[in-house]
């Protein structure tokens, strides 16, 4: 138990033996420790420069050699105060970083020879949702051009590994918009029913299984999968393409019931 607690923390298997065999003798040379932890001493050496690094060992010369001291437990508060303040600072340097880049990047993507690519991949969590919150705004531009409507099928992983993002969008939806998706029968659509304005799902027959998701938004398609790993997904913008898509959905929302 003890252990996992300290692996949680960022140590090393070696590290927290070390610490902990140190804690019991109190004071000790490496040669001691090294033997009562089965260790080699040059593994010992290097626990214990991590361990002064992080403030949970000292140091005493003594005349027999030089001697380790496990410090009070309180030390590991004084070592995430001390990880929380540079953390902190490494953060308050890359967004002052960010914002000065981004005047100077900008105008790059200005260019009369700069244009977004009609057919773009995302691979990775980070890259997936980095999509969605980027492209979302033009979505919404695009079905209102059309009849307000987003359509396509929908797994229930998706919702619940995104559920952050389709908060933000869902709370910033225009007064006509609507969303008419099919999706599994799941407990997470089960417990959405209801919850968010003009939000219909229509749950396809038990012996189908909706394995990824595909949204139909005005000129665009985005289709996106979330059962394995990396996540990964695909937008396309082309009208002619979409607007097929659209009718096929639109033409499976007619016969299935709610």
């Amino acid at each position: 138990m003890l252990e996992k607690l300290f692996q949680s923390l960022g140590f090393t298997p070696s590290e927290i033996l070390t610490y902990l065999t140190l804690a019991e003798l109190g004071k000790a040379g490496a040669a001691l420790v090294a033997k009562r932890a089965a260790l080699p001493r040059s593994t010992v050496y290097t626990a214990f420069e991590a361990l002064l690094r992080r403030g949970l060992v000292s140091i005493e010369h003594a005349a027999e050699g030089t001697l380790y001291i496990a410090n009070n437990p309180q030390a590991l508060l004084r070592m995430f105060e001390d990880e929380k303040r540079e953390t902190e600072h490494n953060l308050q340097t890359k967004a002052a970083a960010i914002n000065e880049i981004l005047p100077l990047l900008t105008p790059y993507f200005k260019r009369e020879n700069y244009s977004v690519p009609k057919l773009q991949f995302f691979e990775g969590a980070a890259n997936v949702s980095h999509m969605l919150y980027e492209h979302c705004r033009a979505w919404q531009q695009s079905i209102a051009a059309y009849d307000f409507t987003w359509w396509g099928y929908q797994d229930h992983h998706f919702v619940e590994a995104y559920r952050e993002w389709l908060d933000f969008y869902w709370a910033g939806m225009l007064p006509q918009e609507r969303i008419c998706l099919l999706s599994n029968r799941s407990e997470t659509e089960r417990r959405l029913r209801s919850k968010v304005t003009r939000r219909t799902i229509k749950m396809v027959p038990k012996q189908y299984q909706v394995s990824s998701t595909v949204w139909t938004l005005g000129e665009y398609v985005v289709t996106i999968m979330t059962r394995q790993k990396p996540h990964y997904a695909f937008q396309l913008q082309d009208a002619v393409f979409a607007a097929n898509q659209r009718m096929t959905f639109q033409l499976l929302w007619s016969v299935l019931k709610s």
